[in-house]
């Protein structure tokens, strides 16, 4: 009997030290990464939600551009133009050390973070016979070209078990394994795709009418719906952790304004209401928050809400604007 009291001291006094070291080690998994703009300069900012207090990642000598997480919240990428041409960098918070990505003097439009935290898909400039999407692997420090060189590609996403990418071409959207050489046609017009989290689905935007709309392919069904009817002008979208649910910013009352959709219901649900725009929307994990700019106070400023869109609070008010957000 005190043998037993004694081993279940010992896994209490385990459990919590366990506790203190995954609270400890993960420090950073709730701060905010954001771009502020002061008039026309850009730098990266790093937010604690709970107080509002924030540093400084880059400085007001160097532009820095579209900051996000890998997915283990250790290392932040964004763009920067430190040496006269837009390039990736990689923050890691832990050294608090920086790394430019070599991509060859090519000036750098887009990236995406694997879900696995060890690639990244770099999006290019255009230059004639290269490819102007590259997988940057930060095991190997190398770069490998993924699409043709008779492309001009725009990066979407990767598929959530970091097999697949998928790009448009010409308005159509392909996916492709990146470090095979396997290309496949999924959608025949559409633009900027976007890989639910469940792999179940992609969403994607086509232009009609000089306006933008919002689709959802089924994967295993391979069957294209419309979301919200197809009203509204969308501004932007990113899917709920679960991936049954989907947000997006539409003006179809006049400004743009939040609103989700449930893929399971087929239910729209409209999160903010007022007469100001809304922007930069990012679900959290668990899909228990929603981050987003408002300019309800003449700037874009940073507030957060709970996902159906109740519990409203301003994070951060400054009279500079706010975009990119990432947690």
């Amino acid at each position: 009997m005190k043998k037993n009291k004694t081993n279940i001291f010992i896994y209490l006094i385990f459990l919590l030290l366990f506790g203190i070291f995954y609270s400890c080690g993960n420090t950073n998994s709730k701060s905010i990464i954001a771009e502020q703009k002061i008039d026309y300069f850009s730098r990266i900012i790093l937010i604690e939600p709970s107080n509002g207090n924030f540093t400084y990642i880059t400085d007001q000598d160097t532009q820095g551009f579209s900051p996000e997480w890998c997915n283990k919240k250790q290392n932040i990428a964004f763009i920067s133009d430190k040496n006269k041409q837009n390039e990736l960098w990689i923050y890691d918070t832990n050294t608090k050390n920086f790394k430019m990505v070599n991509t060859n003097n090519q000036n750098v439009l887009n990236f995406a973070w694997a879900p696995n935290s060890k690639e990244i898909a770099i999006e290019v400039e255009k230059n004639e016979n290269e490819s102007n999407i590259l997988l940057y692997s930060l095991v190997n420090d190398s770069i490998l070209p993924i699409t043709r060189y008779d492309q001009n590609a725009k990066l979407g996403s990767w598929s959530p078990d970091s097999k697949w990418i998928i790009y448009n071409v010409e308005n159509k959207i392909y996916k492709s394994n990146p470090r095979g050489v396997d290309e496949i046609l999924l959608i025949d017009n559409g633009m900027n795709p976007l890989w639910s989290t469940n792999s179940e689905y992609i969403a994607f935007s086509i232009k009609d009418t000089n306006k933008m709309k919002l689709k959802v392919y089924i994967i295993d069904k391979n069957k294209v719906v419309d979301i919200d009817n197809g009203t509204g002008n969308i501004k932007g979208f990113d899917w709920a952790f679960n991936g049954n649910k989907l947000l997006y910013i539409s003006d179809k009352e006049n400004n743009d304004e939040i609103y989700h959709y449930d893929i399971k219901t087929k239910k729209t649900t409209r999160l903010t209401n007022n007469r100001v725009d809304e922007n930069n929307i990012v679900w959290s994990e668990k899909n228990k928050k929603i981050l987003f700019t408002s300019e309800v106070h003449g700037k874009a400023d940073i507030y957060v809400m709970d996902g159906n869109g109740t519990s409203q609070k301003i994070i951060l008010n400054s009279p500079d604007n706010f975009v990119s957000l990432d947690w």
